[in-house]
């Protein structure tokens, strides 16, 4: 090797050496780093996004210059304006995340006013619907009271009471000798207003309850009082009243009014009771 090689290797060395050795300034590298954390904090932030991508594209013109020439003047400029786009876009970022916070607060406010206004029209509704019940019974218990008193003018020795299923009416007349399903005498003149008022009040309903005095076995008392309910019924459908308005039950010996004791009160447990709705 000559000596003119030797040096033209000798001068290839240092030159390699020299860029090698070379250390990227600290602002750029600075600038580097806050990029890559930047990226993260602000990756939920579109307009912080494109504040960062001008950041980024400052660094990378920094980097170029600094591969290039290394004028350290034109990398720290650009590393600072990265820099401070950077600082802009975590800016932008905090400031978004702060208005969408305000909003879901305000989001939550409206909610909670909604679910609460919601609250107070439901028991305005409830307290509405209780007062109108409240005053629909009274409504029909007083219908029904006027009603029975229409009814009363007509029968005489009527026993009546109004109850939440309507009002009973027990007819002194309507009952029943030993053993016998047959009206007796006087029953239809006791019958005939309350025939009467069914047909004049279509709306309402009449359950007619057979019973029987504890003379005989139960089953046989069921069925005596079965036809006598359906005398009974037999009677109003002739006066005109609908069938479809009529209901019959056979109570059998249950519920007396009276002990069986005498031939008195057996008398008065033979009998037919009509409960009016």
């Amino acid at each position: 090797m000559t000596l003119k090689s030797v040096s033209a290797v000798a001068i290839c060395l240092a030159v390699t050496t020299s860029a090698c050795s070379r250390t990227k300034p600290a602002a750029l590298v600075g600038a580097e780093q806050d990029l890559e954390r930047a990226r993260v904090q602000v990756a939920a932030s579109p307009d912080a996004i494109q504040v960062l991508q001008e950041a980024e594209d400052d660094v990378l013109k920094a980097e170029r210059v600094w591969e290039d020439d290394g004028s350290s003047r034109e990398v720290e400029h650009l590393s600072y304006l990265a820099g401070q786009k950077v600082d802009i876009a975590r800016f932008k970022a905090e400031q978004q995340e702060a208005e969408l916070a305000i909003a879901r607060g305000q989001a939550q406010r409206d909610l909670l006013a909604a679910n609460v206004a919601a609250e107070r029209a439901q028991n305005r509704v409830l307290a509405n619907t209780a007062r109108y019940e409240r005053a629909r019974a009274r409504f029909i218990e007083q219908k029904l009271r006027d009603e029975l008193t229409e009814l009363q003018g007509h029968v005489r020795q009527l026993r009546s009471e109004v109850t939440d299923q309507g009002f009973e009416v027990g007819l002194e007349q309507v009952h029943f000798d030993h053993d016998t399903s047959e009206l007796r005498a006087g029953a239809e003149s006791q019958l005939e207003p309350v025939a009467r008022y069914l047909r004049e009040h279509p709306e309402r309903q009449v359950r007619i309850e057979g019973f029987a005095d504890s003379t005989g076995s139960a089953s046989y008392n069921v069925e005596l009082s079965r036809k006598r309910a359906g005398a009974v019924e037999n009677y109003l459908v002739g006066e005109g009243v609908r069938t479809s308005q009529i209901t019959t039950i056979a109570r059998g010996e249950q519920l007396p009014v009276v002990t069986n004791d005498s031939t008195a009160g057996r008398l008065q447990n033979r009998r037919a009771l009509l409960v009016i709705q």
